[in-house]
């Protein structure tokens, strides 16, 4: 793993996917493309478990004004990205899953995977939550 902590963006993967998104000419449609891909594949690799993470974070961080580490200022809040909360907090769920590379990695790391697990746990119960 390319990580030096347990935040989403404290990965060299997910520093790369942040940058390849924010580069997109529609951010909330490139949001959704990546959500997508997350949700319908059989077996997440480990820098494909980005594809959920990070939109994930940025449309937290949007919708819910939640900051993260090393995800620095965002341009200016796309129309319509809280319709995104739902498939998002989905592909998160998805990547606590038993057949996600990225998962199987933190769980053999004792000290860090508690804090790693619930961190996401967190942003998936934010992104359901009813606040826009």
């Amino acid at each position: 793993m390319g990580a030096w902590g347990t935040g989403i963006f404290e990965d060299d993967c997910g520093c790369d996917v942040l940058s390849d998104i924010l580069d997109a000419e529609d951010l909330t449609a490139e949001l959704g493309e990546r959500l997508s891909r997350a949700l319908e594949t059989d077996y997440i690799e480990y820098d494909e478990a980005f594809d959920a993470l990070v939109p994930a974070a940025v449309i937290d961080a949007y919708t819910n004004g939640t900051a993260y580490t090393g995800l620095g200022e965002l341009p200016p809040r796309p129309a319509k990205i809280e319709k995104l909360r739902g498939q998002a907090a989905a592909a998160v769920s998805r990547v606590l899953g038993p057949d996600v590379e990225i998962h199987a990695l933190w769980r053999e790391n004792a000290s860090d995977y508690p804090r790693w697990k619930q961190n996401l746990e967190q942003l998936v119960a934010r992104l359901s939550s009813a606040r826009n």
